[in-house]
């Protein structure tokens, strides 16, 4: 009577290795160029499948763990040339302060508390829940918020790869925002406060202009971060921002005179010379037409200037 033993025959290892030398050869070049494929492949060729899911296991966590970590970091600009002008939107990260209530100093502690939980999450893969927010990736070249009351942070990242301190200039051309603050960088990392914003005497401006345009202190050798805060009490969050250079800036503000020179030169003789038809016809629809014109440009000329 032949007997069935309750546990399976111990397996023939003489069998695994002429399995192992079968193997294909790119599996096992593989194998030896890669010492955790090597532990993986000979595991899976022992029956031993709980190794092989702990080295994909291990594998997996590096990979996500890398593949966040482009999220939390910010590409700096990068000034290589003496003039030049550079669109802010596309280098900047942003964050929502719906209450308005969060700080300077609160922004710096939570950058890091942010980057470690975006670590977390890829590794772990699940959502942490937080009552902090995190900074966004910009994809817009002017961003814009749409109608909100909260606060928006933004901060980007400048490196200046010139011998020399330099001055730079950020233009906001949107002229409805009613508070915006720029925390600039010094040589000995601290930060200094610009403020302006429509809510502000047009005289507190350090430069008079009909756009919001900023200081920025451009430190030889060193990637430096900046922030700003735009507040808009309920308008459009709007920040079309560009940096220029001095030279750039004057070139532009230069062109930019003419083209508004020919502008309100042209819609001028247009209400004097329908001044003149309405003198002479006395035709009403000349009339309404002359305070179409004389309102339309007096408006232009409150948003422009």
């Amino acid at each position: 009577m032949n007997c069935i033993s309750p546990h399976p025959p111990h397996p023939d290892f003489s069998d695994v290795e002429k399995q192992i030398v079968r193997t294909p050869l790119s599996i096992t070049a593989a194998a030896s160029s890669n010492p955790p494929f090597a532990f993986a492949t000979n595991a899976f060729a022992r029956g031993n499948i709980g190794k092989v899911l702990q080295v994909i296991k291990s594998w997996g966590e590096v990979i996500l763990l890398l593949s966040a970590l482009p999220l939390a970091a910010l590409e700096p600009i990068h000034i290589k040339e003496p003039e030049g002008k550079i669109v802010l939107g596309i280098h900047t990260e942003y964050l929502e302060d719906k209450d308005g209530k969060l700080r300077f100093g609160d922004i710096r502690k939570m950058e890091t508390r942010c980057n470690d939980t975006i670590s977390k999450d890829a590794i772990n893969r699940v959502s942490t829940d937080t009552t902090e927010p995190c900074w966004n990736k910009s994809e817009q070249k002017n961003l814009h918020f749409g109608f909100t009351t909260s606060a928006y942070w933004i901060k980007f990242q400048i490196e200046n790869e010139q011998d020399e301190y330099k001055h730079w200039l950020l233009e906001i051309s949107y002229p409805f925002l009613d508070r915006i603050d720029l925390y600039s960088p010094e040589a000995n990392w601290n930060y200094t406060i610009e403020t302006t914003g429509d809510q502000f005497p047009f005289s507190n401006r350090k430069i008079p202009n009909r756009h919001f345009i900023l200081k920025l202190p451009l430190h030889q050798g060193n990637t430096y971060t900046y922030y700003l805060r735009i507040e808009s009490n309920g308008g459009t969050g709007s920040l079309p921002a560009i940096v220029y250079s001095p030279i750039k800036m004057i070139e532009k503000e230069h062109l930019e005179t003419i083209m508004l020179g020919i502008f309100y030169g042209t819609l001028i003789a247009l209400f004097l010379y329908n001044a003149f038809l309405f003198f002479s016809l006395r035709d009403i629809s000349y009339f309404y037409y002359l305070l179409y014109l004389f309102f339309s440009t007096f408006f232009s000329f409150q948003v422009m200037a």
